[in-house]
């Protein structure tokens, strides 16, 4: 994500963005760094959009987190792999500004099996923007660009 001109969120395609032909077509394409790449991607069967979903999962507890990740603890790229695969994450003691809301968002974007990720299925991206951490937020305002960024 990057912020555009008039301070709007924008996703950036750096060269190793993949349009999918359909919402359950998998690719396996490793791409990105390890803190963000999705345990199913890891254990080599591929991911779906849902994919992605745990990617934002990751950016968030970064957000709240004052750039500290989930499962990058000191460590090097194998230890983080492997705390990725075993589900090896928790909120640090301080430092840390998540709501109830934000650490519900969270741990349901991180579920390790994509099928029960929050995103996941046909209205996926509907129980997304439903979901109580975006309560108070206007997305018509948003896509119109009428909110203050």
């Amino acid at each position: 994500m990057v912020i555009d001109s008039q301070g709007f969120p924008r996703l950036a395609d750096f060269g190793f963005v993949k349009q999918l032909a359909s919402i359950d077509a998998r690719t396996y394409t490793p791409c990105g760094s390890p803190d963000y790449v999705s345990p199913e991607m890891l254990a080599g069967i591929g991911i779906t959009i849902t994919g992605d979903f745990w990617s934002l999962g990751v950016m968030i507890y970064e957000m709240l987190c004052a750039g500290q990740l989930p499962f990058t603890k000191d460590s090097n790229e194998a230890d983080t792999i492997r705390n990725i695969m075993n589900e090896c994450w928790s909120w640090p003691i301080t430092g840390c500004s998540a709501t109830a809301e934000a650490k519900d968002i969270v741990k349901r974007l991180l579920h390790p099996m994509p099928s029960c990720r929050l995103g996941s299925g046909l209205d996926g991206h509907k129980n997304m923007a439903n979901h109580p951490w975006f309560e108070a937020f206007d997305w018509a305002h948003l896509i119109n660009k009428t909110m203050r960024p």
